[in-house]
């Protein structure tokens, strides 16, 4: 037993440690869930998790309307389709409906491009935690609207960047629901491009996946 609590002991001083130079300094830390340093970020980890974790909730109690919620579809490529009404104004429709039907090239550089791949990613694997925070409390799905899509990289990594930051809030609420201890990831200062802000995002992803994988064994050994 003596062992055991100086080991405990240790444990718990190493991370007072830890958490006092990351305030110091701010340097980026990855997140924890029980007391245990989370996993570098999947997607494929977090689907699972994610799919299990509501899976267990369905199975502690069954929601009262058969009207399951299912995962919104996340379009991977930007196109928005165009509505006509409004066009049919004074002279031909036709001349009206040219620069819809064919517009003129738009050259995108090979650097958007990428990014635009980057965001989308992103963009699934964010709201896969949003929707399953949603589907925990038998909410409603957060819809992708046209206007959505039509928001360039940069706006959309913003707004999911919040999405997050809302998600860490309430998913903490979960765990505490359920007595699991959860530290978000600390990612450091706010990054300007694109790609390292995406990794900071999956980081702080992998803590809420790995954390989604704890209240699933809390709620199936207490469904109450």
């Amino acid at each position: 037993m003596a062992e055991y609590r100086a080991k405990q002991q240790k444990e718990w001083q190493a991370r007072k440690d830890a958490q006092a130079r990351d305030k110091l300094f701010g340097q980026p830390t990855a997140g924890r869930v029980d007391g245990q340093e989370v996993e570098p970020f999947s997607a494929a980890k977090l689907e699972k998790n994610a799919d299990e974790l509501v899976k267990a909730k369905e199975t502690a109690a069954p929601p009262t309307t058969k009207t399951l919620l299912k995962t919104a579809a996340i379009t991977t490529a930007i196109s928005a389709p165009f509505s006509t009404m409004g066009l049919f104004i004074a002279g031909s429709a036709n001349e009206a409906l040219k620069p819809i039907i064919n517009p003129p090239p738009v050259y995108a550089s090979t650097q958007s491009v990428e990014e635009g791949r980057i965001v989308d990613h992103i963009q699934r694997n964010v709201f896969e935690v949003v929707h399953t925070l949603n589907k925990l409390r038998d909410e409603e799905p957060v819809p992708i609207s046209v206007k959505w899509l039509m928001l360039d990289n940069d706006t959309r990594l913003d707004a999911l960047g919040a999405m997050l930051d809302y998600a860490e809030v309430e998913f903490a609420k979960e765990a505490r629901k359920h007595n699991i201890s959860f530290q978000p990831a600390f990612t450091g200062a706010d990054e300007d491009d694109i790609k390292p802000r995406a990794i900071a995002m999956e980081t702080r992803m992998a803590a809420l996946s790995a954390l989604m994988g704890s209240l699933k064994s809390k709620i199936e050994t207490n469904p109450g």
